[in-house]
């Protein structure tokens, strides 16, 4: 594969990741499920769900006063064919109680979440699309860092 063609399949799939990202910050539930393979599979904490009605409805069931903010960052892509693609992206996720309208929910910074994404893209007719999630813990607060 030309550098060229492999470019843009690594932009399609970062889009992906941070388009889930700012979908699920905006409940646009919808929207986000299209992202997905029709018969993607997530797994996290444990729990693992299979196909886009499994998925939107994990989402549906989201406390509806909790805010979230998720951060994604330094995506590596990596097995590039034309088909498939896999990605590690790092994420930190805060969140916080209450929905002001037009207002900042307060937030504890100790208890942000940060993970690792695996995903899994593949082409599909609908374009690129994530096959396959995991979501595993990457560092837990609480841990005094080394000297």
């Amino acid at each position: 594969m030309d550098a060229s063609k492999r470019v843009v399949i690594e932009w399609e799939c970062q889009r992906l990741s941070a388009a889930v990202a700012r979908y699920l910050d905006e409940r646009r539930y919808g929207d986000l499920i299209e992202l997905f393979s029709p018969d993607a599979l997530v797994s996290r904490d444990g729990r693992i769900l299979r196909g886009r009605a499994a998925i939107l409805q994990a989402l549906q069931s989201r406390p509806a006063d909790v805010r979230t903010r998720h951060f994604c960052a330094s995506p590596f892509v990596e097995a590039v064919t034309e088909a498939e693609a896999r990605a590690v992206v790092y994420g930190l996720t805060y969140f916080g109680r209450g929905d002001p309208p037009g207002g900042a929910v307060p937030y504890a910074p100790a208890h942000g979440t940060f993970v690792e994404y695996v995903d899994w893209y593949r082409r599909t007719a609908e374009g690129w699309r994530i096959a396959e999630r995991i979501v595993r813990p990457a560092l837990v607060s609480g841990v005094e860092p080394p000297s």
